[in-house]
């Protein structure tokens, strides 16, 4: 067989690539001249965007600035933040409240309107949370209700957790 001699040189010659890339690697990783990847989890988004020089946060207080919005009685504030881009300015606010998700998103229902918000977009409080979304003047606002440990239902001993997010035009 004419083409034995040859498939055996090209397998040789392939096996013995690959080994030198390897002793190629290893010398370069023990040289430091390469560094093996980390096994340190990679900055998370959050992470990176708390180091942003547009962004501006606060604990259990609203950050200065913040749109005139209603604000569901007796909740307590958790946090809020302001983050400035060329266009636009965009606040976030998140507070908790022992009531129920149906009796926080019936407020917002009529509290938005009589504060002079269109609201575009309803989603009823079904599997544990709500969805509205309002216009005003050159705010768009989207407001998430949600109950945290919910396992998809609604549950009287889960606090309800209330997210506003607010952009401003410039």
């Amino acid at each position: 067989m004419p083409g034995l001699p040859r498939r055996n040189f090209i397998i040789f010659s392939g096996l013995l690539i690959v080994i030198l890339a390897l002793t190629l690697g290893v010398y370069l990783v023990r040289q430091q001249i390469v560094q093996p990847a980390s096994t340190e989890p990679r900055e998370g988004f959050e992470s990176a965007l708390s180091k942003s020089p547009g962004l501006v946060e606060a604990r259990g207080e609203l950050v200065s600035g913040f749109p005139e919005f209603p604000v569901y009685p007796e909740v307590k504030l958790t946090y809020s933040s302001r983050y400035d881009l060329e266009e636009e300015t965009v606040y976030r606010a998140s507070w908790i409240s022992d009531d129920s998700l149906s009796q926080i998103a019936e407020y917002y229902g009529s509290a938005l309107r009589k504060a002079g918000w269109t609201v575009t977009e309803t989603k009823e409080p079904t599997q544990g949370d709500s969805l509205i979304e309002a216009t005003k003047n050159n705010q768009t606002a989207t407001l998430y209700i949600d109950q945290e440990g919910r396992g998809g239902l609604e549950d009287q001993e889960a606090p309800t957790r209330i997210l506003v997010v607010i952009y401003l035009q410039q």
